[in-house]
């Protein structure tokens, strides 16, 4: 019986995990190179685990979103940051990428490039709106 979500063991399996941050760095290194961004937003536990540690091995800003205001600002941020990858574990209903979407409307100075997961394959093809959805 596992102590977290099955969706989460990527993240509470050390070796898992170790795997799932190099093979996302190399992903990242891949998109960065095709789509020119500078910055990865993310939101919740799944999205901070891997946006963290993708972030020191690459040397990209982050783009924080919480999802509940209880301490510091909604969104937190370098003040330099322009286009960003969504960085999360897969892509159900949307609902968490309208989240950061509508959180970084505020902010004219920032334009989304795309979406990668880490947890789940899509096909080539996959997108969400306007955004294409990256796998590793």
């Amino acid at each position: 019986m596992y102590g977290h979500s099955s969706y989460l063991k990527n993240t509470f399996d050390p070796e898992l995990f170790q795997r799932t941050v190099n093979s996302t760095v190399e992903r990242v290194k891949q998109l960065q190179k095709e789509l020119q961004f500078d910055s990865l937003a993310f939101t919740g536990q799944s999205g901070a685990s891997v946006a963290y540690p993708v972030s020191f091995l690459t040397g990209l800003k982050l783009i924080c979103i919480r999802k509940i205001s209880s301490h510091g600002f909604p969104v937190e941020q370098s003040n330099d940051c322009g286009r960003y990858l969504i960085i999360d574990d897969f892509v159900c209903s949307g609902a968490t990428i309208d989240f950061i979407l509508n959180k970084l409307r505020d902010f004219p100075f920032l334009t989304c490039v795309g979406i990668l997961c880490y947890y789940r394959s899509y096909s080539e093809k996959a997108s969400y709106k306007e955004l294409t959805i990256f796998s590793n």
